[in-house]
């Protein structure tokens, strides 16, 4: 495509090529750490439900519910939900890498994983995602979400404040949990076939006991994000930056080389991998040097 055109003068200022360089750029927050913010500033478990398709069960499957909190859609890409038994000390053996879309402001996200047709109602709401291959108990155990889709071991005991973590919740027995403070109940409260545990109005605390309580019944009832979860919108277009012809051409001397009467093509210099330069002159005849023409001669580069 060609990128602009010089103006012929006796003393043109230097000809450079506007080259585009690679952004990534985002329109969305990320999620941070699992470290407390009471204010709801980030990303967090909000239900565990575990006692999917088991006697006496509320419903078919289990399930994880995320919440966003914050005032801004927060992106899911990247991250996972895991799980890992109460008594695990290894990676966890459930991992549910997570769809790659946004979470708006205030919104929920259904994760539905395994369970059972035989006993229990069908979710009461489409699940956003569904991966039956991870299998939660019914009332102990430890699901993390989790800043990667890798499986990753965080350690036993208190586990607030670890960077490769967004959240965790440690139920019932579970020798790993988030709790900054010395007290008796280290863990949220243990659960059942028939009930969750669910978070407090998005409080985070960095205190599983204090922040989850049991759900039955009527409260034990998941939020999907549904049609509101969307692909993140592509990024911004990248800047520009300004290389001399010199500069693209690696700092290569060698001369053009004459093509014919309307165009002189610069040779015998390597270029960056799918690059191509053609310098543009009123005069063909005149053999000039890429420094000649960063120094101001006037023409059109090409590039593709």
């Amino acid at each position: 495509m060609t990128l602009f055109s010089g103006r012929r003068r006796q003393h043109a200022s230097a000809l450079v090529l506007t080259l585009t360089s690679a952004l990534i750029g985002s329109s969305f927050a990320l999620a941070p750490s699992a470290s407390g913010n009471p204010a709801g500033t980030g990303l967090v478990i909000s239900e565990v439900y575990g006692g999917g398709g088991n006697s006496g069960a509320t419903y078919t499957h289990d399930f994880v519910e995320l919440h966003n909190p914050t005032d801004a859609a927060i992106g899911l890409g990247g991250l996972s939900v895991q799980y890992r038994s109460a008594t695990g000390t290894a990676e966890p053996t459930g991992v549910a890498p997570l769809r790659d879309v946004e979470l708006p402001a205030g919104g929920h996200y259904l994760v539905s994983l395994a369970g059972s047709t035989a006993n229990g109602a069908p979710l009461p709401v489409t699940a956003d995602q569904s991966v039956t291959g991870v299998n939660l108990s019914a009332s102990t155990g430890t699901v993390l979400l989790v800043d990667g889709t890798l499986a990753y071991n965080p350690g036993v005991e208190d586990q607030a404040g670890d960077p490769g973590l967004v959240d965790l919740v440690g139920f019932g027995g579970s020798n790993t949990y988030e709790n900054a403070a010395t007290a008796t109940a280290l863990r949220a409260p243990a659960p059942s076939n028939s009930s969750s545990v669910t978070r407090t109005a998005g409080r985070d605390s960095d205190d599983n006991s204090a922040d989850f309580v049991i759900a039955t019944g009527g409260a034990l009832s998941p939020i999907a994000c549904g049609d509101a979860c969307q692909a993140p919108p592509p990024p911004p277009p990248p800047p520009a930056t300004e290389l001399a012809i010199v500069e693209i051409r690696g700092g290569c001397d060698k001369p053009c080389k004459r093509r014919h009467r309307h165009h002189a093509r610069c040779g015998h210099c390597d270029l960056p991998d799918g690059w191509a330069e053609r310098f543009l002159h009123p005069d063909p005849w005149h053999r000039r040097s890429p420094q000649d023409l960063a120094q101001g001669e006037p023409g059109s580069v090409r590039v593709r």
